[in-house]
């Protein structure tokens, strides 16, 4: 019975890591290219904004640089792996690319 138990825990500890650490690492990129394959050139700052927080596994970072700006969105469990660069100008959208950050 002792030993059924302690495979038991072990095998929750073990799905614990695989589907909150590993998991995310290996599945994460193709979500983030699909994602950034999906933003259509023209959407507005806004709209981009809105989108991504519908996408709760998402966060938002930027930069300004003069007339334009690029938003650099991250998956938050993959600690800024995988990214999606996507330039605007005038708020809108210019080009979208995907970043592996290896």
């Amino acid at each position: 019975m002792q030993i059924l138990k302690k495979l038991l825990v072990a095998g929750i500890v073990i799905a614990i890591i695989y589907f909150g650490l590993i998991r995310p690492l290996m599945y994460s990129g193709d979500r983030m290219e699909t994602f950034c394959r999906q933003v259509p050139i023209g959407m507005a700052r806004l709209e981009l904004y809105r989108h991504v927080r519908e996408q709760s596994k998402y966060k938002i970072a930027g930069s300004k640089e003069q007339h334009m700006s690029k938003v650099l969105i991250v998956d938050a469990k993959a600690m800024g792996r995988y990214i999606c660069e996507v330039t605007m100008e005038k708020g809108k959208t210019v080009k979208t690319k995907y970043i592996f950050n290896d």
